[in-house]
């Protein structure tokens, strides 16, 4: 099937519901609800939830985008537990195709399509588009032709070995396989987990080359590298490798994998130019925030406390990143 007959294969049939998770993403939602508006696809409908905004998103949304579902849950649930509500409300519905879409992308016009295309091939799969750079459209953040086709030679369906969050199109028969996403992550690694339980369950990952989205890359965290991206990433990982031991190689070599993000954040966070050395592993019992954010993960997995991070550590490593931590005055004993 060529690319072409497979863009109009499933055409205007199977209903979409396409999934945008918000939180205070006021403007990025905006301009992501019009690029999904304008798409070739016919039959799709929108569920935008709101995870608890106070940036005017509950009544600027609806207001401008009045054929929608919007849900508004009134607090912030995370990644997992927002998508959920969405999931459940497609399911409920019938609709045949759930399509998760970050609130800080873009579609082509075509990317519905495409996918669409691209399912009635796989069957029940986790299907991605083909993600870009929103700032640098020309370099892909998933796209496993990008550097070896040019777009005219790209086949349809691309078998992928993982699961990437910020666009996954889904047939509801897979959620009906396998459940929905497990809210003890809340954020990040989340579609780690359940690309590793949708591989337990003989469901594959690929990815529709010819859809296409730009990607402006966890606006939601301020950007790329945060305390707080480091403390769910750090907490997760340990979450994934108890889940899922033998689909990573064993504990031993789970924790190998671990480490090396580990010893990956350190050398991010003190610049370093030299080869590691394992003595810099103590730079984690220090007072900069990374290393921070790395012990809270670290203890909250051990002490099993997951979901959203807790108020006061959230609030802790957002302000340590704006200013230190206020200096205690000695006590009239000199302690």
């Amino acid at each position: 099937m060529s690319a072409e007959q497979s863009h109009t294969a499933g055409r205007q049939e199977a209903r979409v519901a396409v999934v945008i998770l918000n939180w205070n993403g006021l403007q990025d939602t905006i301009e992501c609800l019009h690029s999904v508006m304008e798409s070739d696809y016919a039959s799709f409908d929108v569920i935008v939830v709101d995870n608890g905004s106070t940036d005017g998103s509950t009544t600027e949304i609806p207001r401008q985008f009045p054929s929608i579902t919007f849900i508004p849950t009134g607090v912030n649930l995370g990644w997992a537990g927002g998508n959920n509500i969405g999931i459940k409300h497609a399911l409920a519905c019938q609709y045949p195709y759930v399509f998760l879409l970050n609130n800080d992308t873009t579609i082509s016009r075509t990317c519905i399509s495409y996918l669409v295309g691209a399912a009635a091939q796989t069957g029940p799969a986790l299907v991605h588009p083909a993600i870009y750079y929103y700032d640098e459209p020309e370099i892909a953040q998933l796209d496993p032709t990008a550097t070896s086709m040019a777009d005219t030679s790209k086949p349809d369906i691309v078998p992928l070995d993982h699961a990437y969050g910020a666009a996954l199109f889904i047939s509801a028969d897979v959620f009906q396989r396998i459940g929905l996403i497990d809210e003890q992550f809340f954020l990040q690694l989340e579609e780690a987990d359940y690309f590793l339980r949708a591989k337990a369950a003989g469901i594959n990952s690929f990815c529709a080359p010819h859809a296409r989205v730009l990607h402006k890359e966890s606006r939601s965290f301020g950007g790329k590298v945060t305390p707080v991206k480091t403390y769910y990433i750090v907490r997760n990982s340990l979450l994934v490798l108890s889940k899922h031991p033998k689909a990573l190689g064993g504990y031993g070599a789970g924790l190998k994998r671990f480490l090396w993000t580990i010893i990956g954040m350190i050398s991010r966070a003190r610049g370093l130019n030299t080869a590691w050395r394992p003595s810099d592993l103590f730079w984690i019992f220090s007072s900069d925030t990374t290393a921070r954010a790395i012990r809270f993960g670290i203890l909250d997995y051990l002490s099993g406390r997951f979901g959203s991070i807790t108020q006061a550590r959230n609030t802790y490593l957002v302000t340590s990143c704006i200013e230190p931590p206020p200096k205690i005055p000695p006590s009239s004993d000199g302690v």
